[in-house]
């Protein structure tokens, strides 16, 4: 039996309409922005309370509590505006700190709206890479957000 998670990566990097971000099942779901975010930047809910408390969104701190974590930004989002968010399926160009391992799970980093991998004491994991990365830069993820 083939490796499912070389499958995956497989037809994330193939041409076609259902390649890459669309490679397979996907949800995602559209807030208020009250702060600007950027195409693949981990999404929190904030205090803002514009459309009542918990309805709407920005970019992660650098403090921030795993536990507010909604998802990660389809799309440049300014503030003010709505835009959509990817709580479950593939999404790719996910600003990541420092080495990550195919396959490992992925946490926030202290870096605002970056991941990194997982420590042990992490429990409320993202999602997981579907390729290693040798340091900072963009991640091919997996998210599980939902």
């Amino acid at each position: 039996m083939a490796n499912k998670l070389a499958i995956l990566v497989d037809s994330v990097d193939s041409a076609g309409a259902y390649s890459g971000e669309y490679s397979g099942p996907r949800k995602e779901i559209v807030m208020y922005f009250s702060a600007a975010v950027s195409d693949g930047d981990v999404v929190v809910v904030t205090t803002d309370t514009t459309y009542g408390l918990g309805g709407s969104a920005g970019k992660s701190a650098a403090t921030t509590d795993l536990a507010t974590v909604i998802g990660f930004a389809d799309e440049d989002v300014a503030a003010g505006a709505f835009g959509r968010i990817v709580v479950h399926g593939v999404k790719l160009g996910v600003p990541g700190m420092g080495a990550i391992a195919a396959g490992a799970a992925v946490c926030t980093d202290n870096t605002a709206g970056k991941i990194r991998s997982c420590i042990a004491a992490n429990l409320n994991r993202l999602g997981f890479a579907l390729e290693a990365t040798a340091g900072d830069g963009d991640v091919k993820l997996f998210v599980k957000c939902s």
